[in-house]
């Protein structure tokens, strides 16, 4: 069809038309009014915004907050200036006037770890403080940030007779905003304390409830700006100490040739890597908390079988990269003695050992949440790390807030004789904030991190270890300046795995506490599990239901859980009802009332299963009277995702009346199956007897009826003939003549 240009040309709106249109939007505005003042005020005001000319209001906004950043990471020489910067952030809807800030530094340095900690937490300083500098803020409009530079000038009189150290920085700004930093001032001249420190990354991904990761996750995981990747990145290059969770080797390992290209990729980096690393539970499951519920050793996946698909490990897959990782899983070039001809020999599936490995692990370290646990709690750990086969060395990853010691070292020793290390709490966090923290203000938590090392190498009488802690957000450049800055510091040198397990032990105290909420939810975990896999034996695998439960509980008692308690909370919740699920999708639907009329017939049920699998059970069937004889067990076989019927076979044994009959199933050991079910029969099986009764006496009076009538047709018959035919045999017998003798017989 050729296109017409007046056709679809709009002619311009006459005066006329224009007001028509005002009209009718006049109209439809006072309408919609009219509408919306009718409404109850809810709906009302769920109308309101599209008939809005204006945005509707932002939502609650957060307040400005001040940040104080020293330069080259908070280090100064004696002699040279001080220079810093304060960053005002207001994310709020309102702006800030022009204001002057005001600096001050400490009088006198912090003495310890522990009292750097509490003044960049708390505020708390011993001795007095003078202003250094007053800087001048600009407005700050809403939604946007200022800085201002901050110095204190090398020959300002402020500096006379400092010693070095490590020395308290604070800003605060109109409003009430403070914050907190230090500098370390240095003597040029000195020789800086030396020490080795040892720093912890582990390799594991965000708290989860299922056991194995997907490949859709496992893509993204791995993808050039997902968490796996960036944990490599940061990483790469590096003397971190490596703890890798053997749950997302075995999630790539069990994909086979399906597994996703990047994921290959990423493990054939991790291998290569020359880091020091060791194995954390499967799923990074706490240890701790298996300890305090009593077990006598620590949970493992029952089995990985359910996510291996021999699909995925065909013969010789061009696309596998050699060095993957992955278990050799190529068929022999020749047919196997049993194989039949032309038939390839079967498919070597990998074990768990092979699915698991963490590959060039040194030792056997149990780290638990928080790295806080109980005296009663390390030795059950300890027992349990020295116990595993091929553990050259083992310990206890404890947090040095959870601990009593004499000496700030990595190496302990409990009075037990149980091996631990101890991370340094409050380093490690400023180590931790500077990993997630943004590239602007990363600096702030680096000058504290320096400080602590600079105390830190002061104090130590041995190695001294750090840890990442289980990061909740990352990247790769982030995680790798961090560390590149403890690598950095003044007298530091990297410390091994090894070199913190064969350093000399301190004497140190567990102090931490068991986690009552966490042993009370594993213990309900526990007992589900019992239940799943009494329940699991109608399905011809059980470890289909079971090996996966196994794997998801490791995964719900995951170490970095306790970050986010109330996630934790929602994931049990969400696993129970979905076990609460698994445990009734196989059961006997409600069955109507049953008239049975008959002394012998099948009375017909269900068996309902919506589980993927087929299931085998036992349908038992208990009248409780003995009107009904009832077969009392029928083995059933339903198939997935349908209701199966099934025929009891019932005998009426004496009268009418109601029967009850119990129904319930059974899997092969005698464990009920779903609830118990009853059926109401109304027992007429003498109506057979009485309707063959009433339809005999019918039959025999209709035949009885039919003979007499046709006894009586038959005589009426008679006698109409007789009728008919008396006067014609009368005037035949009379004699021809008039003779009285005539007709007499002759005599004699």
């Amino acid at each position: 069809m050729r296109h017409d240009p007046s056709r679809s040309a709009v002619a311009p709106p006459t005066a006329p038309t224009l007001r028509a249109l005002a009209r009718r939007v006049f109209v439809a505005m006072l309408a919609a009014l009219l509408l919306v003042l009718a409404l109850p005020a809810g709906s009302a005001a769920a109308l309101a915004p599209p008939l809005q000319a204006t945005p509707s209001p932002s939502p609650e906004t957060a307040d400005p907050t001040l940040t104080l950043v020293p330069l080259s990471r908070g280090i100064v020489q004696q002699g040279q200036p001080l220079a810093a910067s304060i960053v005002v952030d207001n994310p709020s809807d309102e702006s800030l006037p022009e204001a002057s800030a005001t600096v001050e530094l400490a009088d006198a340095p912090v003495a310890s770890t522990e009292a750097l900690d509490v003044w960049l937490t708390s505020g708390v300083l011993e001795g007095g403080t003078q202003v250094i500098d007053r800087p001048v803020l600009p407005a700050v409009e809403a939604g946007d940030s200022a800085a201002a530079a901050v110095s204190l000038a090398a020959d300002s009189p402020l500096w006379q007779g400092r010693a070095p150290g490590v020395y308290p920085l604070r800003a605060t700004y109109p409003g009430g905003l403070v914050s907190r930093s230090v500098i370390v001032l240095q003597d040029p001249a000195a020789t800086p304390a030396a020490a080795s420190i040892g720093v912890i990354v582990p390799i594991t991904v965000d708290p989860r409830s299922q056991g194995l990761l997907t490949a859709d996750e496992l893509t993204e995981l791995t993808s050039t700006e997902g968490r796996l990747t960036a944990l490599v990145d940061g990483v790469s290059g590096t003397s971190a100490i490596l703890a890798v969770d053997p749950a997302i080797l075995a999630s790539i390992r069990a994909l086979g040739t399906s597994a996703p290209a990047s994921a290959r990729e990423w493990m054939l980096r991790l291998d290569a890597l020359p880091n020091p690393r060791f194995a954390l539970q499967f799923g990074d499951a706490d240890l701790s908390v298996q300890a305090d519920a009593g077990l006598t050793e620590p949970l493992e996946p029952t089995s990985l079988d359910y996510a291996v698909d021999a699909d995925d490990f065909a013969a010789d897959d061009p696309d596998q990269d050699e060095g993957s990782g992955l278990p050799d899983v190529s068929p022999s070039p020749t047919p196997s003695p049993t194989a039949s001809p032309g038939e390839q020999n079967p498919v070597e599936l990998p074990d768990f050992d092979e699915l698991t490995t963490v590959s060039g692990a040194q030792a056997s370290v149990g780290w638990p949440a928080e790295g806080e646990a109980s005296a009663e709690t390390v030795a059950t750990i300890a027992a349990w790390m020295s116990s595993q086969e091929g553990a050259a060395a083992s310990a206890t990853l404890l947090s040095s807030g959870a601990v009593a010691r004499a000496s700030v070292q990595a190496g302990g020793q409990t009075a037990d004789g149980a091996r631990t290390l101890v991370y340094e709490q409050p380093a490690s966090a400023a180590l931790r904030d500077a990993v997630q923290t943004g590239d602007v203000p990363r600096a702030a938590p680096l000058a504290a991190l320096t400080a602590h090392l600079a105390l830190l190498t002061a104090d130590a009488t041995g190695p001294v270890l750090l840890t990442t802690g289980r990061l909740d957000s990352l990247s790769g450049t982030s995680l790798q300046g961090a560390l590149a800055a403890v690598a950095g510091s003044p007298g530091v040198a990297p410390a091994s795995l090894d070199d913190l397990l064969q350093a000399g032990p301190a004497d140190v105290t567990p102090t931490g506490t068991p986690n009552a909420e966490g042993v009370a939810a594993l213990q309900n975990l526990l007992s589900t599990e019992q239940r799943l896999d009494e329940f699991s034996i109608i399905i011809d695998d059980p470890a289909l239901m079971t090996a996966p439960e196994r794997t998801a509980i490791l995964q719900l008692i995951g170490a970095a859980w306790p970050g986010d308690p109330e996630s934790w909370r929602q994931a049990l919740s969400a696993h129970g009802e979905q076990s609460e699920a698994t445990l009734t999708a196989v059961s006997i639907p409600q069955p109507s009332t049953i008239q049975l009329i008959t002394p012998e017939a099948p009375l017909r049920f269900y068996v309902q299963n919506d589980l993927p699998w087929a299931v085998t059970v036992d349908l038992q069937a208990v009248p409780d009277n003995l009107r009904l004889e009832v077969e009392r067990t029928t083995s059933v076989r339903s198939q997935p995702g349908v209701n199966t019927t099934v025929q009891v076979p019932v005998r009426a044994r004496v009268g009418s009346g109601e029967v009850l009959i119990e129904l319930r199933l059974e899997s092969a050991s005698g464990q009920q199956i779903g609830p118990t079910r009853y059926a109401e029969v109304q027992v007429r099986a003498d109506w057979e007897g009485i309707g063959v009764v009433v339809l005999s006496t019918l039959v025999v009076l209709l035949l009885g009826a039919g003979l007499v009538r046709t006894v009586l047709r038959r005589r009426r018959a008679r006698r109409t003939a007789r009728n008919d035919s008396g006067p014609a045999q009368e005037s035949a017998s009379e004699p021809a003549n008039d003779d009285p003798h005539a007709g007499d017989p002759p005599r004699g």
